[in-house]
């Protein structure tokens, strides 16, 4: 009863990280994709070959920028269009510079990824994503940290 590798344990039901699509502030910043007046297509190909795409509009790097894109919903529904205003805060970095950190349309928190698990693209808190990490039972995550530890020391 409830032994190794019998099922369920942390298992909530939610996404996790490597399953949705996410946009990466610093990606979009490289791509020029925070410049006033920039229109960038991003498109990713899911492993079961359905292609996705968002339009990021760029309104100034001070100001952020605005996301549009068509959701197809799961349950029939007509596809409808989202845009979304999203904010962009800059830090002061250390050594002089600033770095870019996404508003989450949803809660407000700064950060670097947005997720589109939903009809929205928001942070992980606001979509409740978990890392494949968060499931694995303990002694399977002692097995990773010894992995992890072993690749690092054969390079």
């Amino acid at each position: 009863m409830g032994g190794y590798g019998s099922g369920g344990w942390n298992d909530t039901g939610r996404p996790l990280e490597s399953d949705v699509s996410d946009l990466d502030v610093n990606s979009v910043r490289r791509a020029g994709g925070l410049a006033l007046g920039s229109n960038r297509l991003w498109t990713w190909r899911w492993s079961h070959g359905r292609e996705c795409s968002i339009g990021v509009c760029g309104r100034g790097e001070d100001e952020g920028v605005t996301l549009a894109y068509t959701v197809t919903p799961r349950d029939g529904r007509e596809p409808f269009q989202v845009r979304d205003d999203v904010a962009v805060e800059w830090t002061p970095c250390r050594y002089g510079g600033r770095r870019p950190f996404w508003l989450c349309p949803g809660c407000g928190r700064r950060v670097v990824k947005l997720y589109g698990a939903g009809a929205y693209y928001r942070c992980r808190t606001c979509h409740r994503i978990a890392y494949r990490t968060q499931r694995e039972q303990p002694i399977d995550r002692i097995q990773t940290r010894a992995n992890k530890i072993r690749n690092t020391n054969a390079h």
